[in-house]
């Protein structure tokens, strides 16, 4: 059984880009994945672009020579694994979702439009990086239904 969730980024020009990620998406797995290996804005935003995703491992993409496929995914290796996209690696359609937030006060804006779509899609977990304060933000939809800032207490909280 898998535990899905959604990755955002939150842009300077107030739009959030978000996409599905199927497995682990638990605070303890993804949480920890998000802030040791994609958290700068660059990442965060390429993670993102990849479009909708099957694994988020240590790893964007393979090395120059690596074979990394869908049905054979790198998961471990001295660099770590590959995260795995529909898109590149399966040949799927491009999925990545966005919001415009229009308004002064755009973090909590955003926050709020990202827990209705949550709730309405039925996922737990979500986690949003702000590029203006460089932070992740995580969401509990079942737990808190709110965002708090992403660190070793609220993976803690929320094992």
């Amino acid at each position: 059984m898998s535990t899905p969730s959604f990755i955002g980024v939150l842009c300077k020009e107030g739009i959030i880009k978000f996409v599905y990620c199927h497995s682990d998406g638990y605070p303890s797995y993804l949480g920890k994945m998000l802030l040791e290996h994609y958290n700068t804005p660059e990442l965060a935003t390429a993670l993102v672009d990849l479009g909708s995703l099957s694994m988020v491992r240590e790893r964007l993409a393979p090395d120059e020579g690596e074979t990394h496929r869908f049905d054979t995914p790198v998961r471990h290796g001295p660099k770590g694994g590959i995260t795995t996209a529909y898109h590149r690696d399966r040949g799927d359609d491009l999925e990545i979702d966005s919001i415009v937030v229009d308004t002064p006060v755009v973090l909590k804006t955003a926050e709020a439009l990202f827990l209705n779509i949550l709730k309405e899609e039925n996922i737990t977990y979500c986690y949003l990086y702000n590029v203006a304060d460089k932070l992740w933000y995580a969401a509990d939809t079942v737990r808190d239904n709110r965002f708090f800032v992403l660190d070793e207490n609220f993976i803690n909280a929320h094992t």
